[in-house]
Order: structure tokens, then sequence, then C-alpha cells
């Protein structure tokens, strides 16, 4: 089975394996990073709910309600914030942190590094 490059990446930013991910143990710590996750996929990189559902194999409603939980808890939206509520939120902070610290560059999360080409 190939991973989804999304996928992979949310595993990544939410430091959890793709086994921990979709299964069913309640840990706080498993939990908390799970919501991480869904909020990348749906919010970050603004994949659909059911898209993402079916990837990590769980309801889209599971996802929405541990994104907006990550949401609530990092950023300070409303416990049912809509996707866009959500997104405005992340981006709202992302700027702050960039014009906080003007010497660290973007990082465009829709473009991909440049291939180095050698000197012939």
């Amino acid at each position: 089975m190939t991973l989804s490059p999304k996928l992979a990446e949310a595993c990544r930013v939410a430091d959890i394996s793709l086994e921990d991910l979709r299964s069913t143990s309640k840990l706080k710590r498993l939990t908390d990073k799970r919501a991480v996750a869904y909020h990348y996929l749906c919010v970050v990189r603004g994949m659909s709910w059911p898209s993402a559902a079916r990837l990590v194999r769980r309801d889209h409603s599971t996802l929405i309600y541990g994104a907006q939980k990550h949401s609530h808890e990092a950023y300070g939206t409303r416990p049912k914030a809509t996707t866009q509520e959500m997104r405005d939120a992340f981006e709202a902070k992302e700027a702050a942190a960039l014009k906080a610290c003007p010497w660290v560059q973007a990082y465009d999360l829709n473009t991909q590094p440049a291939k180095e080409t050698a000197d012939v």
C-alpha cells in the first residue's frame, strides 16, 4: 500500500505513526496528535472532510470534532468553529509569527522545493 503524500505529511506534522493515527486507542497523547493531523489535513491543506476521513478510516464528524478541539486550544477559536473560522485563525497566527520574526521566511505548503541541476 502506498501512503498518500498529504497523509504522510500530516503524520510528520502531528508526530504520529500511521498505525497510531488509525488506531482506536483513547490515550490523550494520541487523541491530541490525531486532532493535530485532522486540523492539518482539512484546515491547513484544504482537503475535504469526507476525503480525509476515508484516508484515516474515520467518520468525517470525528475529524471535524478533533480539528475544532485543536483549533480552540491552539488558536482560541470558539469550540464549534467553522472550517473557515479555523483557517482564518491559523493564518492570522501564522502571519503574526512572521511579523514578529521578520528574519523567518514563509514556507509555502503548496510549492515543492526546486530541484538542483548540475552544471554541465
